[in-house]
């Protein structure tokens, strides 16, 4: 069955009152003492597989869940009652009754399914209720315990809704008090995951890449942005949820503005395929966006372009310093707004909703790509002789043509895509880096303090731009050229 479930962080701030809440409504309590299991390799983890034996009062289950790719948060779950066991290793034998997971193991781990050891327990006391709303029924729980491996332990204090039989929208609309609230922060990160964090004695979870999206041919085209908005949804949620609990670095930083440029494109290319779209999701994310650039630019410009200008002659090892007020990155992922956002793109991805167009997919998606295509070539004879504000809309409408062409990637023929993203990258790439050099332009024009290697940077970069205009109208030429896909 598919498990849809919500769980959130609680800032220690708002702990007692919501523990106070939860006495309030007479919650029933639970012990749960829990044993996850994997192979010493944790092969299972890396198929987005946990396997765990609870113990829910006087009951024992065993629980298997996974990933469900096609989803940004459902998950496959099964569930069973068992005896009270006697070792610490899971003879995975008790699976052979159930085809669909038996096929995930085999997948992952191979023939014959080995003896899985324990990795860690856990340890909760839940305070659980059920509660009405529309037509469904959500179970709300609070847990308070510990995660431990031998002598180490991780505390545990997190508010889980799921739905136990009815609709999503009730769940979610039941959820959005609690946030308001409790300033409750969304976490993608199972208790699987956090006990793995501490076996692999790590401070935070490794940053979130995107994944590869096969769509059906046969779906919709609001089926297909579905689809889409889920797949950029598991690239960012995993990285919002680790900024928010501030236990990031620049990698996670990096790919939530990635994940959130490949949504908005997203949005924006295929905008006409839903009529559910609405309008505050691209400002929110615009905000978003903006507000992880600053700190991107500058660890890309050290990154890539200092070097280059030391190897010119530039004498010092840093650059300008920013005058930007780099904003409080954390603090924006925490808002109960960003949070209520996150709920929203959840819920579009899980609706069942009507598609505005009876239209093949792969036409429509041609449709679109070839309409970006046009945009961009347009400008390739004069692309220097632009201002900068349109040549940066070039470069944004290039990403976005790119993203576009990689949603639907599995609906194109792949000899002919391979060919039209070598070039469509060259232009990119290209464009990418005479954006590198504005930026560091910028800085140092707005340095305070005259210094004389700032004005050698100065020099070097507006050369190198002159440079890069001659070569990018080369480039657009020749990507001109090229054969639209198919």
């Amino acid at each position: 069955m598919q498990e849809i479930e919500f769980k959130f962080q609680v800032p220690v701030k708002k702990r007692k009152a919501l523990q106070k809440a939860f006495s309030l409504l007479k919650a029933e309590p639970i012990h749960l003492a829990a044993q996850y299991f994997d192979t010493a390799e944790q092969t299972l983890a890396k198929h987005c597989i946990a396997i765990r034996r609870r113990q829910e009062n006087d009951e024992w289950k065993q629980t298997f869940k996974a990933v469900n790719n096609a989803k940004a948060l459902s998950r496959f779950e099964l569930e069973f009652d068992i005896a009270p066991p006697e070792t610490t290793t899971l003879d995975l034998h008790s699976y052979d009754a159930y085809p669909a997971v038996y096929k995930q193991l085999k997948r992952a781990l191979g023939l014959p399914l080995p003896t899985l050891k324990l990795l860690f327990e856990t340890n909760i006391q839940r305070l659980r209720v059920l509660q009405d709303v529309g037509n469904s029924t959500v179970e709300i729980a609070l847990d308070i315990g510990k995660i431990f491996k031998e002598q180490s332990s991780v505390d545990i204090f997190e508010i889980e809704f799921e739905l136990k039989q009815g609709a999503i929208e009730d769940l979610i609309a039941l959820i959005r008090p609690w946030i308001q609230k409790y300033q409750l922060l969304l976490d993608t990160h199972s208790k699987s995951d956090y006990g793995l964090l501490a076996v692999r004695q790590q401070s935070y979870f490794p940053a979130q890449y995107q994944t590869s999206l096969a769509l059906d041919r046969s779906s919709s085209e609001v089926e297909a942005l579905q689809s889409i908005v889920a797949n950029c949804l598991q690239h960012l949620l995993p990285n919002a949820s680790s900024i928010a609990r501030q236990q990031y670095s620049s990698e996670h930083v990096h790919q939530a503005r990635v994940a959130i440029r490949r949504l908005r494109s997203a949005l924006k290319s295929f905008a006409a395929w839903s009529d559910a779209i609405q309008p505050h999701w691209k400002t929110e994310l615009t905000t978003i966006f903006q507000a992880l650039g600053g700190t991107r630019d500058i660890d890309a410009l050290n990154e890539d372009l200092l070097p280059q200008l030391i190897e010119a002659g530039y004498p010092l090892d840093h650059l300008a310093p920013s005058t930007e007020v780099i904003t409080d990155i954390s603090a924006l992922f925490q808002r109960p707004e960003t949070t209520q956002l996150w709920l929203e793109l959840i819920l579009f991805t899980e609706q069942k909703l009507d598609s505005p167009s009876k239209a093949k997919l792969k036409k429509h998606a041609l449709k679109v790509i070839h309409a970006l295509h046009d945009k961009i070539c347009a400008h390739a004879e004069h692309f220097s002789q632009l201002e900068d504000e349109e040549k940066h809309r070039i470069r944004k409408q290039v990403k976005q043509l790119r993203y576009s062409i990689e949603f639907v990637a599995s609906l194109l023929d792949a000899k002919a895509l391979k060919t039209y993203l070598k070039n469509l990258k060259v232009v990119q790439e290209s464009l990418g880096y005479y954006n590198d050099l504005v930026v560091a332009e910028a800085l140092f024009q707005q340095a305070t303090e005259p210094n004389v290697a700032y004005s050698f940077a100065a020099g070097w970069m507006a050369a190198e731009k002159n440079r890069m205009l001659k070569l990018l109208e080369q480039q657009l030429m020749q990507f001109s050229q090229t054969k639209k896909l198919k």
